[in-house]
């Protein structure tokens, strides 16, 4: 299936327990695909069946490029964000919007000083004025779902966001540096207290309380490069880190030796 070529894919999600596939675009259009065998069948030899994909349907309403997009099948429910801080939930089966609001695009103090000192450099050494994010059109707005509570984290530039559900904002920080990444833990709720989890260009991994985004701490040990994706295991026992520079790095928790059976080498092929 190819998909419209006058308007790039951004960012794209899927669930193993969703039937269709969702695709953020540069204009702002959400396009979603439902997955169905293709007229081949499935391949001979034990090896795997063949799929397509069907056009569904097109959804509007961001005004900017989607950068962040999560399918929430514990709450049948998606969330959306784009470049200029709007972040909006849809229904994952009738495929309506259900809330929608905007996040603050904000830059910390230090990030600001730091982008103004490269641009002044990039300014003389071109005699022009770089594009960097004039109007914050270039911020990659990201967003989590907790599995446990249906609770929503919004990520700007230097700005985390807690909403709930039904994106009522519930608490806000601001941190030193930009945010790359940002994930949920997903214990079971009155087992622990979950944790909101971000990644920063500059490689560093924070712990944040999902009740009132309190700074529970800081990990290290990864490369000093911007981290691209946060995962936990099934298990919620191992976090595991890309970075840019082609790292992966799995955190295991203290004290689960023995219960933790996340491989400690993994094959990639």
């Amino acid at each position: 299936t190819l998909l419209p070529y006058n308007d790039p894919v951004t960012v794209a999600a899927s669930n193993s327990l969703v039937p269709t596939i969702w695709f953020g675009h540069k204009s702002g259009r959400i396009s979603i695909y439902r997955i169905v065998p293709s007229n081949g069948g499935s391949s001979q030899g034990g090896s795997m069946a063949k799929f397509d994909l069907e056009f569904v349907t097109l959804l509007y309403g961001h005004m900017a490029s989607v950068t962040s997009l999560i399918l929430s099948p514990e709450y049948s429910l998606a969330v959306s964000a784009s470049a200029n801080g709007c972040i909006m939930t849809w229904d994952l089966h009738s495929q309506t919007n259900l809330h929608h609001t905007s996040t603050s695009v904000n830059i910390s103090t230090f990030e600001q000083n730091r982008r103004s000192s490269q641009d002044s450099q990039l300014s003389t050494a071109n005699n022009t004025f770089p594009p960097h994010i004039t109007n914050n059109s270039n911020s990659r707005v990201l967003c989590a779902v907790s599995e446990s509570c249906g609770d929503i984290a919004v990520a700007a530039d230097s700005t985390l966001t807690l909403y709930t559900v039904n994106l009522v904002k519930v608490c806000q920080t601001t941190i030193r540096g930009l945010i790359t990444a940002l994930t949920f833990s997903h214990l079971s709720e009155g087992v622990s207290v979950n944790s909101v989890v971000i990644g920063t260009q500059g490689g560093g991994v924070r712990f944040y309380s999902s009740w009132d985004l309190t700074h529970i701490r800081d990990v290290t040990g990864c490369p000093a490069s911007p981290v691209t994706e946060l995962a936990f295991s099934l298990d919620c026992l191992s976090l595991i880190v890309a970075s840019r520079n082609c790292f992966i790095t799995i955190f295991e928790k203290s004290g689960s030796h023995g219960l933790n059976r996340t491989p400690k080498y993994v094959s990639i092929q």
